[in-house]
């Protein structure tokens, strides 16, 4: 059903099933959303009918060449929309592992390995340790 059909669910009110909501949005490829109490359904409705209207990347990868063995948070991408914003994160083991300056991400179709866009990646942000990186990653590797 997921490869011909596109769910797109609402949860209303107060006390929506959420795992409901977004896991049926989830298994067919479409999108969720959570209208609060009180709020201007048409917007939300709007923007839902906006996406359902245009096609969607459903296979899309993301290729680490950052030279150390790598695993990506989450595992299997959503599907992507035009403007859309698509988070990934790298999980490296090895604290110790240096820095390659010629390190570049990939995006690429699943299947047929086409390249949607490359980035080179020249230096490391300065990241905190508080772990709020760590936490995201476990988030988005759990859902």
């Amino acid at each position: 059903m997921a490869t011909s059909t596109r769910i797109f669910s609402f949860g209303l009110g107060k006390s929506p099933s959420r795992s409901l909501v977004k896991g049926l949005a989830r298994a067919t490829n479409g999108r969720f959303v959570f209208i609060p109490p009180n709020a201007n359904v048409d917007v939300y409705v709007g923007e839902q009918l906006q996406k359902a209207l245009q096609p969607c990347i459903t296979n899309v990868r993301v290729k680490w060449n950052l030279g150390v063995p790598v695993q990506s948070a989450p595992t299997q991408s959503p599907p992507v929309y035009v403007n859309d914003r698509l988070i990934v994160y790298a999980l490296i083991d090895d604290k110790t592992a240096s820095f390659d300056h010629n390190s570049s991400v990939e995006l690429e179709t699943e299947f047929d390995h086409c390249s949607l866009g490359v980035a080179k990646v020249d230096h490391i942000p300065t990241v905190s340790n508080n772990e709020t990186l760590a936490r995201l990653a476990a988030k988005a590797l759990i859902l």
